[in-house]
């Protein structure tokens, strides 16, 4: 687009020195013969011409601002875009930078509480004995309840078997 606007530019300038010269010969024609007596003779042929020259010109004018002005636009797009090309490293590097020291903090933090977990794992299963060996013992206290209720029922018994081992041996003294 652009070569093909700088083409068109080099038309118009050369369609414009055209047009500068033909205006030199319409005015010497003008000059020469005075006031035209066919008005549809080479005069208005050649004054056509002239105002289709002009206006091609003129479009041609329209056509190189137009394209200067899309040039000046794409040229501070571009410096636009190579500013922010140039930041955006910066910008990468630094949340490169800021995303590794949350990593760091974080694999510190999994670390402590991985040790945390351990330590719990730890206590329960420390707890779990002692509260095993609380349970045996227990079990080991009841049984011995146990023993001691049965040598109290037979300790409470005795005196009643004395008294009647007592009555008996009366029974038999009398």
């Amino acid at each position: 687009a652009h070569s093909s606007e700088i083409q068109l530019l080099g038309e118009a300038k050369r369609c414009r020195a055209e047009l500068e010269q033909l205006q030199v010969e319409v005015q010497s024609l003008e000059e020469q013969e005075g006031p035209s007596e066919e008005p549809d003779g080479e005069v208005s042929k050649l004054r056509r011409q002239l105002l289709q020259a002009y206006n091609e010109r003129k479009a041609a004018e329209e056509r190189e601002h137009t394209a200067r002005h899309e040039l000046q636009c794409l040229w501070e797009e571009k410096q636009y875009l190579e500013r922010e090309i140039q930041t955006q490293p910066a910008v990468v590097e630094s949340n490169t930078d800021m995303l590794k020291e949350k990593h760091d903090v974080l694999n510190k933090e999994v670390a402590q509480r991985q040790l945390d977990v351990r330590t719990l794992m730890e206590d329960v299963e420390t707890l779990e004995t002692v509260l095993l060996k609380e349970q045996k013992e227990l079990e080991e206290k009841k049984e011995i309840i146990k023993i001691k209720e049965a040598e109290k029922a037979q300790l409470a018994c005795i005196p009643n078997q004395i008294v009647k081992d007592t009555e008996r041996k009366r029974f038999i003294r009398e």
